[in-house]
């Protein structure tokens, strides 16, 4: 039961990111999302299209899980990664897994100064984002340091996010030098500070 409501609110999340590529943010409304939709309507869960800010959220809760699903399959196979190179590994495939909707990401980025609630979902994005990744590269000290050192890796994650972002073309082989840099500069900041 719940996997069918789950499954269009997947539907309905990326219909959103969808309709950002032609419209701007403000203009798209629960009727055009369930409109835009790839898969029958059921009007049993068009109800679910008037929360635009928690269908985003979903949909960056779900790309999260999934890249880290995979970058975790491959960490299991290469043990001789640091977790410096997992960390900056992840927010590369995170860059990547949103390029083919970058303009749609772009234009929702650019509205967060007309809604805060745009803010909070980046902010809650950046934070599950690193907060996931961490545990999976093994960057988890389950100590009193964890907090600081989930706050320096959520602001080194919006600040190269921030930077793909206002490329207007992604070169990955750019972004994954201003990623090593960030990180490892982050790293240092911590050890410097006997965080890590």
């Amino acid at each position: 039961m719940f996997e069918k409501q789950i499954k269009y609110q997947i539907f309905l999340s990326i219909s959103i990111i969808e309709l950002l590529a032609e419209k701007e943010y403000e203009e798209i409304n629960s009727d055009l999302i369930a409109k835009n939709l790839k898969i029958k309507k059921n009007n049993n869960y068009v109800w679910m299209a008037d929360d635009k800010i928690d269908l985003l959220k979903l949909y960056f809760e779900q790309s999260i899980d999934q890249i880290l699903s995979e970058a975790l399959i491959d960490f299991q196979n290469d043990h001789s990664a640091s977790i410096n190179e997992k960390l900056t590994d992840i927010i590369l495939r995170f860059c990547e897994f949103h390029e083919k909707y970058k303009s749609s990401i772009t234009k929702l980025h650019k509205s967060k100064f007309s809604d805060p609630k745009l803010i909070k979902l980046f902010v809650y994005c950046m934070h599950d984002l690193a907060k996931k990744s961490l545990k999976i590269s093994g960057g988890e000290t389950n100590s009193f340091k964890d907090s600081f050192i989930l706050i320096g890796l959520i602001s080194t994650y919006t600040l190269i996010f921030e930077k793909w972002i206002s490329l207007s073309e992604t070169d990955m082989s750019y972004m994954m030098k201003i990623a090593d840099k960030y990180i490892n500069n982050a790293e240092e900041f911590a050890s410097n500070l006997k965080i890590i």
